[in-house]
């Protein structure tokens, strides 16, 4: 039996379920201070069965916040492992942790992973470190 995948505009998974913010309008609940990173194994299970079956145009690695999880760069390269064909693969962050994982712009960039920096919460505080990050990436290529 031929199976077609289902075409789905976009799939997320958290790497991380935690978030340092508490932005009052997050769409992902992290402002109720749920905790917990997801493991390899785990993101492993969830996904590679739905791969058999769903076709994302858009994948998205989000939380909480990723970049708090340890295992983030081989969450990433894993997604596209599993993922091979998906046509955009996004990494959504607040950027607070990027320094956490010094080899992530090339892992990003070796796995065709674009990058999102955001946040749900505008302060001073949160656009100059936003500004600094941005620097830092910058300065990266």
């Amino acid at each position: 039996m031929i199976f077609q995948k289902i075409t789905v505009p976009r799939l997320e998974i958290h790497a991380s379920h935690y978030c340092n913010l508490r932005c009052d309008n997050c769409n992902h609940f992290s402002n109720y201070g749920i905790n917990g990173n997801i493991t390899l194994q785990d993101f492993y299970e969830w996904n590679k069965p739905w791969a058999k079956k769903l076709a994302p145009l858009n994948y998205q690695i989000c939380g909480g916040e990723p970049t708090l999880n340890k295992d983030l760069t081989k969450i990433c390269a894993m997604a596209r492992n599993i993922w091979d064909k998906c046509p955009q693969m996004i990494l959504v962050t607040n950027g607070f942790y990027l320094q956490l994982h010094e080899n992530l712009p090339d892992v990003l960039e070796k796995n065709n992973i674009k990058i999102i920096i955001r946040s749900e919460e505008h302060t001073s505080e949160l656009q100059s470190h936003l500004n600094l990050v941005c620097r830092l990436l910058l300065e990266k290529k």
